[in-house]
C-alpha cells in the first residue's frame, strides 16, 4: 500500500488516534492477523522511474520494503516509535 503526507486515505491516522485516545488497542482477530506492506509515494515513484527505463517486460517487481508484517505487528513498531505505552 502506498502512502504519503497527504494520504487522502489517512493509512495511518486512525493508529495514531487510538493510540491518544485509550491505552488499549482492540482489533478483530482477522484483522490483526492481516499482513501487508507499505512503500511512500516518493519510493513507489522511484521505482516506477527505474523500471520504465530498465525493466523487462513480463517481469513482476515488488517495490514496497522487505517487511510483510500484521496489522498487529505495524501498530507495536509505531508504538515503539511514538514511546506509547499503551
Amino acid at each position: 500500500m502506498v502512502y504519503s503526507e497527504n494520504d487522502y486515505q489517512k493509512r495511518f491516522t486512525h493508529v495514531f488516534a487510538d493510540m491518544q485516545n485509550s491505552d488499549v488497542i482492540t482489533l478483530p482477530r482477522g484483522f490483526a492477523n492481516w499482513r501487508s506492506c507499505y512503500i511512500g509515494v516518493n519510493n513507489a515513484a522511484h521505482g516506477i522511474a527505474l523500471l520504465a527505463e530498465g525493466g523487462k517486460v513480463g517481469e513482476v517487481y515488488n517495490l514496497a520494503g522487505d517487511e510483510i508484517l500484521s496489522e498487529m505487528q505495524w501498530r507495536e513498531k509505531i508504538a515503539k516509535i511514538l514511546n506509547w505505552r499503551g
